[in-house]
């Protein structure tokens, strides 16, 4: 814009210099509103720039005058340098490189980089495996409670009975503590049926090694019975353990029968405490079976060493019991002492053992007698004072 006012100017000098009757009013007045105008239009001021040049033309018939007047000088126009082939080269490479740049540079979503948004799917995910636990433990801890049965309360009452009934005193003698032996109640000794007469043997002994270990000095009474602790009857006791008494002998015997091991001195001794049916019967039987009785017998014989006699039984009193015996080592160590009561067929290996039994069995069964049961034998005298036994 500034060049073609200049050159306007240059043109309107020109003309001026070669007018001889100069104007004031023909002289032309550059305004801003032109310039204006020039913004708006350029097309128009073009055409019209064409046509001063061709009037420019006349300025060289200037005078020397005219030349050097500092008025009338024209003003020349900027000479453009011309680019070299170098220069051009260059701006056009680092105009391409800056391209490459521009189009290699990653577009980025503001606000979401790769870390943040690794970093938002893990924290989703702790979140989820976190609610998820805690779910599923409140579900089964609410579940068990809700379904757990509540633990039954304990109480310190006393028995408003005060007393146990018979069949409760009868169930606590027929089982007695596994752990330790009694020797006031009975006590289980389980054999094994399918066993032989030495292997039940062998289990008789055990059990007189744990009455020896014990220290018990009474007799320790024992019911004999299978592995599921159900009572043998003497006839299958005897069948399987060896004792071959005749079948008139065990004719006069009942199911119902103990066994006891006694603490004789560290001399273990065995006995048989058998229910009878008849006893007068049985002591008959007995007196013609006691030549046999020893061999018949040995299945309750502990000792290993010893040789059977051939001597016959010989007669004493104990407590009103007559008492047949056969001494086989000797009546301390191993011997067969039996006696026969009004109810049961007893049988001893030693002396002491015998004795003992009987004195057992003699307080059981004056601790069981009432009141009025002695009253009665005080005023009448039994028919049982004399000895019982063989005669």
């Amino acid at each position: 814009m500034f060049q073609n006012q200049n050159k306007e100017k240059a043109t309107m000098m020109r003309d001026l210099s070669q007018s001889k009757d100069l104007k004031i009013d023909d002289i032309p007045i550059h305004t801003m509103a032109k310039d204006l105008e020039e913004i708006k239009n350029p097309t128009k001021f073009r055409s019209e720039e064409k046509k001063h040049e061709t009037k420019s033309s006349a300025s060289e018939n200037l005078t020397e005058k005219q030349k050097t007047s500092p008025f009338l000088m024209p003003v020349e126009e900027p000479v453009k340098q011309p680019s070299t082939p170098e220069k051009t080269a260059h701006l056009e490479k680092k105009k391409t490189i800056a391209d490459k740049k521009i189009k290699s540079a990653p577009i980025d979503k503001p606000g979401e980089t790769g870390s943040n948004k690794s970093l938002k799917i893990v924290s989703a995910t702790v979140i989820v495996l976190v609610i998820l636990i805690i779910g599923t433990g409140g579900y089964y801890f609410f579940a068990g409670k809700k379904y757990s049965s509540p633990a039954p309360p304990q109480t310190n009452e006393p028995n408003k009975q005060g007393t146990s009934t018979a069949s409760e005193q009868h169930q606590a003698a027929d089982k007695p503590a596994k752990t330790a032996l009694s020797s006031e109640n009975p006590n289980y000794l389980p054999i094994d049926t399918t066993s032989d007469q030495t292997g039940i043997k062998k289990t008789i002994r055990n059990y007189a090694d744990k009455v020896k270990s014990s220290g018990i000095s009474a007799p320790v009474e024992f019911v004999i019975t299978d592995q599921q602790n159900n009572p043998l009857d003497f006839s299958v006791f005897a069948s399987l353990a060896g004792i071959s008494l005749s079948k008139t002998t065990l004719s006069d015997l009942n199911k119902t029968f103990s066994l006891f091991i006694y603490n004789d001195n560290s001399n273990m001794g065995v006995g048989l405490a058998v229910n009878t049916k008849n006893a007068t019967k049985l002591r008959a039987d007995l007196l013609g079976e006691e030549a046999n009785l020893n061999k018949e017998l040995q299945a309750i014989l502990l000792p290993d060493n010893y040789v059977l006699p051939s001597i016959p039984f010989q007669k004493s009193l104990y407590k009103n019991s007559i008492i047949r015996y056969q001494n086989i080592i000797s009546k301390y160590a191993l011997s067969i002492d039996y006696t026969v009561t009004d109810s049961q067929f007893l049988i001893g290996t030693t002396e002491a053992t015998l004795e003992a039994m009987i004195d057992k069995l003699s307080d059981s069964k004056t601790n069981t007698q009432t009141p009025a049961t002695q009253s009665t034998s005080a005023a009448q005298p039994s028919a049982q004072t004399a000895p019982v036994g063989l005669k």
